[in-house]
């Protein structure tokens, strides 16, 4: 029992130094970190999605072509865009480019229809919307949405009347990383993403979680976790809830590991997938094992 003590002790004390060196008025972001990531290990395997494959280096350069389409359309720091869409690494490559300017991504519940989704919408105030062609049918049912642009994804859709096809927008445009003054002022205690609360105790609210809670939270997991760049770790939960869209992307960042995506969770084909990609961790939530 006395080494176990020993052990957490020294567990904590590292943990208590990676935490004291992040402040809100400090300048760490994760656009840095992701450069950082794809500079040191651009050819690794970042994310997995059926048969795609994307290196650390894929991510950054989809990102970037993010940031570069977002800075065109006039987007600046502290500006709000909603994304709705179901699990994907567009999904991830879409919230962490626009990060690289400083705006704050609001990712809306996919079930979430009608007046529901309206009030999510007005309660982010976003500018812009960003909805995977997946998701139209939920969008169609919302009235007055802000300025709509649509990532197709792998069936075809028709482009709803007004809005715009993003992937046509993002092809030209540079995958190199933008110039850090387009992100000028900002400090990691500034918004990241808005996340939502469930909406258990009435309609959805908008909770504010900056680059500082993002940050803290995947150097914390990763020295709890001791995770590394051979671990392969299977996300399963939504992407817009913090569960499934922060803990593992942001652990994977710190640790440089491999993310697999599912687009929606199984129950029989959880272990076929953990057996076929070897996967080592996983993010769950407590009814997940009892399914």
């Amino acid at each position: 029992p006395l080494r176990e003590y020993v052990a957490e002790a020294r567990t904590l004390a590292r943990v208590i130094r990676r935490i004291v060196r992040y402040r809100p008025t400090g300048t760490r972001n994760v656009a840095e970190l992701l450069e950082a990531r794809a500079e040191a290990h651009g050819t690794r395997t970042a994310l997995v999605f059926g048969d795609e494959r994307f290196t650390y280096g894929d991510w950054n350069a989809r990102a970037n072509c993010v940031a570069h389409w977002a800075r065109e359309r006039g987007l600046r720091r502290g500006d709000v865009v909603a994304l709705l869409m179901e699990n994907r690494p567009e999904y991830l490559f879409v919230w962490t480019g626009l990060a690289k300017l400083g705006i704050v991504t609001a990712p809306l519940n996919t079930n979430l229809t009608g007046r529901s989704l309206e009030h999510a919408l007005a309660a982010a105030h976003p500018t812009r919307l960003v909805v995977g062609a997946e998701c139209l049918p939920q969008l169609a049912s919302a009235s007055r949405p802000p300025v709509t642009h649509v990532l197709r994804d792998r069936s075809p859709y028709a482009l709803p009347r007004g809005a715009h096809a993003l992937d046509d927008a993002l092809d030209p445009l540079p995958s190199s990383n933008p110039d850090p003054l387009w992100r000028k002022g900002l400090r990691a205690g500034d918004d990241l993403l808005y996340i939502y609360t469930s909406g258990t105790t009435g309609a959805p609210k908008a909770a504010r979680f900056s680059h500082l809670r993002f940050l803290t939270i995947g150097d914390v997991i990763s020295v709890f976790t001791d995770a590394s760049g051979e671990d392969v770790l299977y996300d399963v939960l939504p992407l817009y809830h913090s569960a499934g869209g922060v803990m593992l992307p942001a652990l994977s960042l710190f640790s440089a590991a491999t993310l697999v995506i599912r687009r929606k969770f199984s129950a029989s084909s959880f272990w076929d997938d953990v057996r076929h990609h070897r996967i080592t961790g996983f993010q769950y939530i407590g009814e997940l094992c009892r399914y």
